[in-house]
């Protein structure tokens, strides 16, 4: 199983805060890289957190299914005033609460969609961001 977790960060943000999402991946493939929870082989996921004056380009998308690739997709917003303010270790800690949370959100949605041990992976997902 693969884990991509991206972020689209408003110019505000330096390039140090931009690659927080590019370790958390990184350390989620390591962990996950010989898993199998089912149907789904890979999951995409975005942090979305820009200024006011960048919202109306960067809102939130559906959630998506690729079949082809057996991808699930799905973005997520951070409260911009909020997280700008906060130190790169909070910083880091705010989107593995977002991303949970999201990931919660999406498990429940589509628990009956896929043959998927929703409960194996979030249990691990939390045992992996601790």
């Amino acid at each position: 199983m693969e884990i991509s977790i991206g972020s689209t960060f408003s110019r505000e943000f330096t390039w140090e805060e931009r690659t927080v999402t590019l370790e958390l991946t990184k350390s989620l493939n390591a962990f996950f890289e010989n898993k199998n929870y089912g149907e789904i082989d890979l999951i995409y996921v975005s942090a979305i957190c820009v200024s006011k004056g960048f919202k109306p380009f960067f809102k939130q998308k559906r959630n998506r299914w690729s079949k082809e690739k057996n991808a699930l997709e799905y973005e997520y917003e951070l409260d911009f005033d909020t997280f700008f303010h906060l130190n790169l270790s909070d910083k880091k800690d705010k989107i593995i609460q977002g991303f949970l949370s999201k990931t919660r959100e999406v498990s429940y949605n589509y628990k009956n969609k896929f043959d998927f041990n929703w409960e194996a992976f979030l249990d691990d997902l939390e045992k992996n961001l601790s």
